[in-house]
């Protein structure tokens, strides 16, 4: 007899689930008002599951004072605030490829020297490269100029 069906989910019926076991730690740290909010925003639910922001917002069960830090602080729309304010030069970020962005990028466990250093050679190196072309286009003009008058 052929069986219909998702023979592919066949092992999903033997899945055991152990809730994780979250033990009470006892932190002598006196706290701001806003970080036991953030703490009840970003903690762990019964199951020890990380609370989601989005469900304790549209929770009946939610405190006035977290759905209003949550609405203030959260879910706000910063992206349109920028650092750079001139317009001009906000366009030509816009320009910027992937490449020069992760290029120009500070990497992981990259000090600040080691990064400053690197964005040193790479200015240098794009220095370089527009004199080269600088000094190609120079000398292709001058010549095609040459090659003109002698024909």
């Amino acid at each position: 007899m052929k069986k219909v069906g998702f023979s592919w989910l066949k092992g999903v019926a033997d899945i055991q689930y152990n809730t994780p076991d979250v033990s009470d730690k006892v932190v002598n740290e006196i706290k701001s008002p806003s970080d036991n909010i953030l703490d009840q925003i970003f903690g762990l639910d019964e199951h020890g599951w990380p609370n989601n922001t989005l469900q304790l917002y549209l929770s009946e069960k939610t405190a006035d004072d977290v759905r209003r830090f949550i609405e203030q602080n959260i879910l706000v729309n910063s992206g349109q605030q920028n650092f750079v304010q001139d317009e001009k030069i906000v366009a030509e970020y816009k320009n910027l490829t992937n490449d020069f962005i992760a290029q120009c990028s500070r990497n992981r466990f990259e000090s600040i020297e080691q990064y400053e250093e690197r964005l040193q050679k790479l200015v240098m190196q794009d220095e370089e490269n527009e004199l080269y072309q600088r000094a190609k286009s120079w000398r292709d003009s001058f010549f095609k100029k040459v090659s003109l008058k002698n024909d």
